[in-house]
């Protein structure tokens, strides 16, 4: 898994869409990253008729991502979007992208709720294939987080946190959970040590 695109502009849409620019991660010849996701977290846009998101000029369908239970909701949302087929889709050379989210009129005539119409995080996800990373719920490894300004770091778990499975098994009735639970640590002291002898992340 690489994220070559992480950013907060919290930008609003009302004053001038948001543009940003990226690179995709090459293939190095032994693999190529096969799947993706987009993932935006909007607020003040109830469906998904009021926005457009655009990598490279073509339009991803949001549909989806706009679960029925929240349909009108202004509050903040986290919008995700599979990339089956990853970046490659675009069928450009590899090089410079380029993610746009805008406004449609009908957005852009919209009354705004408290706060505005804001992007206020972008993130693109690259997926390896099947088999390269164990992603299955409740795997402990070593996956990259990326930082602003460069910077790489771990977590046990690809798309949860440590503190949110400790706080699923307090609510469970276990009310004294530590925040890092005994039997997690081991596997992910593991799983670094792999990642440091360049292993792969799905093989703690």
């Amino acid at each position: 898994m690489v994220v070559p695109l992480q950013a907060y502009p919290w930008h609003d849409l009302d004053a001038a869409e948001y543009s940003v620019n990226f690179r995709p991660t090459k293939p190095n010849g032994t693999y190529e990253y096969d799947t993706g996701l987009v993932r935006i977290s909007l607020s003040s846009i109830p469906v998904p008729e009021h926005v457009e998101v655009l990598i490279g000029g073509h339009a991803i369908d949001l549909i989806e991502a706009f679960p029925d239970d929240w349909a009108g909701s202004k509050d903040r949302r986290w919008v995700e979007v599979p990339l089956p087929q990853g970046l490659k889709f675009l069928n450009h050379t590899y090089g410079e992208y380029n993610l746009t989210v805008r406004l449609t009129e009908e957005g852009r005539q919209a009354e705004a709720g408290q706060g505005g119409k804001m992007v206020t995080s972008v993130e693109i996800i690259e997926y390896a294939g099947s088999g390269r990373c164990n992603t299955s719920p409740g795997f402990i490894g070593a996956f990259p987080t990326y930082a602003e300004n460069g910077s790489v770091t771990l977590r046990p778990v690809s798309t949860d946190a440590v503190c949110k499975l400790t706080w699923r098994a307090d609510e469970r009735g276990l009310h004294h959970a530590p925040r890092y639970a005994p039997h997690v640590l081991p596997a992910v002291c593991r799983a670094a040590a792999q990642v440091a002898r360049g292993q792969d992340c799905g093989q703690a």
